[in-house]
């Protein structure tokens, strides 16, 4: 496996790229609602729905998927609680 280190700015900075270019893409989108898969991708989705909020000027609600149960390896690799 690849093992490779990003650092912090280079993160943050792909997330303000990829909000710049929803936030185009769905300016107009209603109603639009952020979801995040659990584990990890939660606190990115509450992330990604702040920076959407600031740009398009309203409030976009942020939701969870939990997808264990749709994962083909849930039974010998579970997912942690958070």
């Amino acid at each position: 496996m690849d093992s490779r280190q990003i650092d912090a700015s280079k993160i943050h900075a792909a997330l303000a790229s990829l909000t710049e270019q929803l936030a185009a893409a769905c300016a107009a989108a209603e109603p639009l609602v952020v979801l995040g898969i659990a584990n990890g991708g939660i606190p990115f989705g509450q992330k990604l729905a702040m920076g959407l909020s600031d740009k398009l000027g309203r409030e976009i609600p942020v939701g969870m998927v939990d997808i264990t149960l749709h994962r083909d390896d849930f039974l010998s690799n579970p997912i942690p609680e958070e």
